[in-house]
């Protein structure tokens, strides 16, 4: 795997992250550094593709509620462009809202045409990396001014729930020897399974194979003590990505 950008992880572990006044900072730090060395965010403009290249995309998502650093978004970010030949990794940030981050998926399928899609998202209080083996047809937005009355099914004519394509054995496998991960068999109601079944629906509905997962993953140390390094989720995620290629 090649080596990852230490700027990402400098500002992360500044020890500076544990006062709140300081979230800031970290946040201002990482624009700049995007600003200096542009990746292709959800809302973007799409990277020109290389002839015969092969593409794998992996999205994150950005900050959202209190959660002013969400380590979906940066392992997305810090895995785009990394080769794994003849694969180029295309990481994308993508809205935490249910429309645009849909409308963003889609058309990044559009545009790269992946032979692979891991789309990750942030478990809070989470202690380890959890694979989800399904989504389900249900939306419910818990920040909504009534809550209540947002429960609704993603797709009215489509299936009650798709099943995850990422070969959960070798996943498994191949995660565990990186960070503890397990099967989950709730992605939740809120973006993340919407986003999960929006994507398998998409894919089914155009009839095509890709094959497609969602992982959470924790927040990271030292935000949360209980939480992983990101350097070690991120090197689970490669794992992961590796065994399921050209299946």
């Amino acid at each position: 795997m090649e080596e990852i950008d230490p700027m990402i992880i400098d500002n992360i572990y500044d020890k500076k992250i544990f006062a709140r006044s300081w979230y800031r900072i970290t946040i201002i730090s990482i624009v700049i550094f995007l600003v200096l060395f542009p990746f292709p965010l959800g809302h973007s403009q799409a990277t020109p593709l290389e002839h015969d290249e092969r593409m794998i995309l992996v999205t994150g998502f950005g900050p959202w509620h209190i959660h002013e650093i969400n380590p979906s978004g940066l392992v997305a970010l810090a895995l785009n462009n990394i080769t794994i030949d003849p694969y180029r990794i295309i990481g994308l940030e993508l809205s935490v809202d249910f429309k645009e981050s849909t409308d963003q998926m889609i058309s990044a399928i559009s545009v790269y045409e992946p032979d692979l899609i891991v789309s990750l998202g942030l478990a809070a209080k989470a202690t380890n990396i959890r694979i989800e083996t399904l989504s389900l047809n249900i939306q419910f937005d818990s920040l909504s001014e009534k809550p209540l009355k947002s429960i609704k099914r993603i797709q009215p004519e489509g299936p009650f729930f798709f099943q995850t394509t990422l070969d959960m054995a070798a996943s498994l496998l191949a995660m565990n020897q990186k960070a503890p991960t397990v099967k989950s068999y709730s992605a939740g109601l809120y973006i993340c399974n919407s986003l999960f079944y929006q994507t398998q629906h998409y894919l089914h509905h155009h009839n095509m194979d890709t094959p497609m997962g969602f992982i959470h993953i924790p927040q990271i140390s030292p935000i949360a003590p209980e939480g992983l390094d990101l350097e070690t989720i991120i090197d689970a995620i490669y794992a992961c990505i590796c065994v399921n290629l050209d299946r």
